[in-house]
Order: structure tokens, then sequence, then C-alpha cells
């Protein structure tokens, strides 16, 4: 590639719903139950994905049988997984996943990483400080909440330059919605 030359690549970002909250159909009202029903709605997502034929997919709320299911016939679509976490400690046990094509870009590394894990590494030694009620309840969100966040390094190919991905799934709820 010479100096100057522009190479486009398509990145797709989904929230694939995980099961448990895919139950709750009063929440979804507008749709029918039967297309709720893990079967249905996978098939459906994998058509979604591959139809959009995306070079990078970024997926959230992504639990272990979803991924692997997805991993099986992604695959088959010529993506390959580059990183994936799960929230094991939650009910669901879902997370997040990055795939890929491997004849657009090479794979360099992966990071995996909680964000309340961050203020473990970074901030506790600011525990003992006093704060407002503000800064507080901020600290005892981000402790609480699993938010999180995979990320992949790649490089375009042949030797193009190294793109970073991240796909990261933060709390959110209607009913408290400046928490994020």
């Amino acid at each position: 590639m010479s100096a100057g030359t522009v190479r486009t690549f398509r990145v797709l970002t989904y929230n694939i719903m995980h099961r448990l909250d895919a139950l709750r159909s009063s929440k979804y009202f507008y749709c029918a139950p039967s297309v709720l029903k893990f079967p249905v709605r996978m098939s459906r997502i994998e058509k979604e994905l591959l139809h959009h034929d995306p070079d990078i997919l970024c997926l959230q709320e992504a639990e272990q049988v979803s991924l692997d299911q997805l991993s099986t016939s992604l695959g088959a679509g010529g993506y390959r997984k580059a990183v994936h976490m799960f929230n094991s400690t939650l009910p669901s046990g879902d997370g997040c996943a990055i795939f890929y094509r491997p004849e657009v870009f090479r794979l360099l590394s992966t990071q995996t990483f909680r964000f309340n894990s961050l203020l473990d590494k970074w901030f506790s030694q600011h525990m003992h400080m006093t704060g407002t009620d503000v800064q507080w309840a901020l600290w005892r969100e981000l402790k609480e909440k699993l938010n999180m966040a995979v990320i992949a390094s790649f490089s375009l190919m042949p030797s193009g330059p190294v793109v970073h991905v991240v796909s990261t799934h933060l709390f959110w709820d209607p009913l408290f919605p400046d928490i994020k």
C-alpha cells in the first residue's frame, strides 16, 4: 500500500440481548413472544450479522451458549473470534466479544478488563479521602456495576496501519438514566 492510499473497512456493533432479558416479554411488549425465544432469536441474529458482512464485529450481551453458536456460524462465514469476556458472577453470565475477518486483518494482541478493577488498580489509595455524596455515589456505581471492555489490536492486511477496536458493555437501566 502506497503512502496516501485510503483503505476502508466496516465495523458492526450489536447487542444481541442475553437470554434472561429476552424472557422479560413484558419489557418487549411490541415483539411477538415467539421471536424472543432463544433459537428463533439466534437464527435471526446470525442472519442479520452475516447479511451486513462487516470486517470487524463487536458483540455485547453475548453469553457462553450464544457465543458458541455464533462462533460456529460466523466461523463458517469466514470470521475468527479475537477475544471475549463474560460476567460470570451475574445470572445472565453475559459479556462482550470481537470477531474479525482474517483475510482483512491480522490479530496483533488482545486485552480484557472490568472498569471496577481499574478503580482498584489506580484509585484505591484515595479511598481514605472524604468526598462529596456525588463522588461517593460515582465510586459505588463504578465498583458495583460490572462494566467491561474487550480490546483487540489488528494490522490491516497486508501490512497496513494498526487498528484498535474496543467492545464494551456499560450498565444502563431506564430507571437510572443518569448511571452509565
